[in-house]
């Protein structure tokens, strides 16, 4: 069992290294994409219409990257005044459980809801994008990192009774 669980640690902190790599990317393509289009467009009176709907999309990236990564390090909105008051009670790891549970069935609720809608947009769907793909293809972001949020919370939980918890207090 405690192999089992040393790969999926293994395989859990490869994917958060790839989602830190993915953001780094993004983040510089954006900046070079958007730069190429501001000049583009006043130097030469022209630009690409591909790079507003590629911007678009690396928005929605970036933010579910981002969230799934807050999500990673305990760094997601939440309101944590009592278990700061509390310091590390047991009353203070009950709150921070009951808190993850929350999150994580909202995480659910909201992957669900996500996968229904990607299957909509790929039912009624006629556009294509870069390579051919389809345009809904690219939002697969959504339902995935609801899912990834949900196992993190469930890892945060595990994080929790293991006293490894991170706090989004701490820096």
């Amino acid at each position: 069992m405690k192999f089992l669980v040393d790969i999926l640690a293994q395989a859990h902190k490869s994917l958060v290294f790839l989602e830190k790599a993915l953001v780094i990317l993004i983040l510089f393509a954006m900046v070079t994409l958007s730069f190429g289009q501001v000049l583009a467009r006043n130097l030469f009176q022209a630009g690409w219409m591909w790079i507003d709907e590629a911007l678009r999309l690396q928005v929605l990236w970036l933010t579910f990257l981002g969230a799934g990564l807050a999500a990673e390090y305990n760094r997601h909105v939440k309101i944590d005044v009592l278990t700061h008051v509390l310091g590390d009670s047991r009353l203070s790891k009950a709150i921070d459980t009951a808190a993850q549970l929350f999150a994580m069935a909202v995480c659910i609720l909201l992957f669900a809801a996500a996968y229904k809608y990607i299957q909509v947009e790929a039912q009624y769907s006629t556009g294509t994008l870069a390579l051919g793909l389809p345009d809904w293809f690219f939002r697969l972001c959504i339902p995935y990192f609801f899912f990834i949020m949900a196992i993190r919370c469930l890892i945060n939980i595990r994080r929790i009774f293991l006293g490894t918890h991170r706090r989004s207090i701490e820096p």
